[in-house]
């Protein structure tokens, strides 16, 4: 066809439309991004794909159209019958004909004169087929270009890179995922964190194969060790010897925060994938080195900052970056860690020594400041911060009080709302945390280190602590740890140009200014998301299986720069422990 018109360029991503869009401008036409992919799986797989399609058409100031999926539609017309059709062979022709059809039946629609497609730029796809192909449905309207040739693949590498586009490593169907077995696991630790990810292997065989443990106690690895099923010989004391067994090749670190650093540094250097429980690192020069021997190990390193992974909390995302409520101004965020578990973890347990665990503020709140990294989209830039230890201290201790609840006098035990007596026995609440919740194990942890008065414990960790932060465009984020709360779920209260959301982790309440309208989300309405417990059930299904995905489908260029996006929020966590010890301070947000 001679001179200019539209014309419609059918896309799989923005890496491979990004050459052909330049040829196509060249010859004088004017493109339209047509993303039509029923194919791509899974669909977190295809809103990456979609994203980067979505930035290339607003880089190339042309117009994007997307042709909504429908992947089940997909498997019945295209991949049924042809499962296990090698790459490239017939299911692959099917798909290229679907694809083409749909995009030769927009062809009015859009307005559209000719239509081709970017397949063509990759070598692993036959132009020659897709070319017979789209004249069979088009005829003269489809336009038969061979976008790989004069270079044309590593152009579009070249451009994509410079654009900072998403690049995948497969095509495009859960078919030609290259690793389509489950990733044979080592678990580093056995506590509360540990066993989650345990049972979420159990779940899910088809990904995760726990191939060895690493637990110090006895009776904790016994248990774990018939759970999964595994030999003695594969259930250890040692994390460095159990890095060594079953072959693995990914590890889910879930130890003291003093060993996560060496520990992922040791399981990188064996070329391992990771599942890094938070804080990452202990100081901010660990997370600097960690973030080096990620870049240079290319292993996927996930971060455990399950809160982006509720449902609750995509909403409010959703909910800042959709537009209708204008643009985000400042953000004010509770998080009530709760009298029992400051009592519990940060007093008589294992965070509440900072010689031997993390910051109170970094172990408790780095999936806040996730949050706020997320939401806002943009770098902080300083954090000033005020805070300390103010009840858990020797002086505050009732007169007679005894070192250990079972032998505190009862007039007193029966007062203290910190009786590990009440808190253990009387109570399950904090049970999920215990090894052993059996009346035999919580008796044992009234005799061992959770039976201690919480005034005479040692303890430095801060009991509350406020937060201030400023991020590049101009956000203010006001963010409240306390101790001394009745309930543990978190309230949030964003304000924007047009309205303003509130939440307390079940429901959120939106108001409009332009309308005066205020409308409700309720999570047990929408998700049957109806406690923090199913929330946090819902959180690390997401984060195990964004974890999975990602190993399946990332190109390694890209665990870099994923990694170097979680550990944002340590940053600003140690930028606010330093502003907190030297008087409140404002401290510059550290960069890498």
């Amino acid at each position: 066809m001679d001179g200019k018109g539209r014309i419609l360029l059918h896309t799989c991503c923005g890496v491979c439309a990004s050459h052909c869009i330049r040829v196509l401008k060249a010859d004088g036409w004017e493109p339209v991004l047509f993303f039509s992919n029923f194919n791509i799986a899974p669909h977190r797989e295809y809103l990456r794909r979609r994203e980067a399609a979505v930035k290339l058409a607003r880089a190339e100031q042309i117009p994007f159209e997307e042709d909504l999926p429908d992947h089940a539609a997909w498997q019945v017309a295209v991949a049924e019958g042809y499962e296990s059709a090698p790459e490239g062979g017939a299911r692959c022709a099917r798909c290229f004909r679907f694809s083409l059809q749909r995009a030769f039946d927009a062809l009015e629609r859009l307005n559209c004169v000719a239509f081709t497609t970017s397949l063509s730029v990759s070598p692993h796809k036959r132009s020659q087929l897709l070319h017979a192909i789209g004249k069979e449905i088009g005829g003269e309207r489809f336009l038969s270009y061979d976008f790989k040739k004069q270079n044309g693949f590593q152009h579009s590498n070249q451009l994509a890179a410079a654009l900072g586009l998403y690049r995948q490593i497969y095509c495009g169907c859960e078919y030609s995922i290259r690793h389509k077995e489950p990733f044979r696991t080592v678990i580093l630790g056995m506590g509360y964190r540990g066993r989650v990810y345990a049972q979420w292997a159990l779940e899910h065989p088809e990904d995760i194969k726990v191939v060895a443990i690493a637990e110090p106690d006895p009776a904790v690895r016994a248990t774990w060790t018939a759970k999964l099923g595994l030999s003695a010989e594969y259930a250890v004391e040692d994390w460095q010897a159990a890095l060594g067994l079953g072959e693995p090749e990914a590890a889910i670190i879930a130890l003291p925060d003093r060993l996560h650093t060496t520990a992922a540094i040791e399981g990188l250097n064996r070329k391992l994938h990771l599942l890094l429980e938070k804080p990452v690192g202990a100081t901010w020069d660990e997370c600097v080195q960690l973030n080096e021997a990620v870049r240079e190990a290319k292993r996927c390193v996930q971060v455990g900052h399950i809160l982006r992974f509720t449902p609750y909390y995509q909403k409010i995302a959703s909910l800042i970056h959709g537009g209708t409520l204008g643009e985000l101004v400042s953000i004010r965020h509770l998080e009530p860690v709760g009298y029992r578990k400051a009592a519990h973890a940060f007093c008589r347990g294992p965070f509440g020594n900072t010689e031997v665990a993390s910051p109170m503020i970094l172990q408790k709140c780095s999936h806040d400041f996730d949050l706020f990294a997320w939401w806002t989209g943009k770098p902080c830039l300083s954090v000033q911060s005020f805070g300390g230890l103010y009840q858990f201290r020797p002086e505050q201790a009732p007169a007679g009080a005894a070192a250990r609840c079972l032998d505190c006098p009862v007039a007193i035990e029966r007062q203290c709302p910190y009786s590990a007596i009440r808190l253990l026995r009387e109570s399950t609440e904090l049970h999920y945390a215990l090894p052993d919740a059996s009346p035999e194990g919580i008796e044992r942890a009234l005799q061992g280190s959770q039976g201690r008065c919480v005034y005479a414990c040692g303890n430095d960790a801060v009991d509350h602590q406020t937060v201030n932060l400023l991020f590049e465009n101009g956000v203010t984020v006001q963010h409240c740890m306390e101790s001394h709360t009745w309930g543990r779920d978190r309230e949030t209260r964003v304000f924007l140009t047009r309205g303003e959301i509130w939440g307390d982790a079940r429901k959120i309440i939106i108001r409009c200014f332009s309308d005066r309208k205020t409308f409700e989300w309720d999570a047990a309405l929408e998700t049957g998301n109806a406690t923090r417990e199913t929330s946090y059930v819902l959180g690390n299904d997401g984060l195990m299986r964004d974890w999975v995905d990602s190993m399946r489908t990332l190109s390694p260029e890209a665990y870099a720069t994923r990694f170097h996006t979680s550990i944002q929020a340590h940053a600003m966590a140690f930028a606010a422990e330093a502003s907190r010890t030297s008087g409140g301070q404002a401290v510059p947000l550290a960069t890498l």
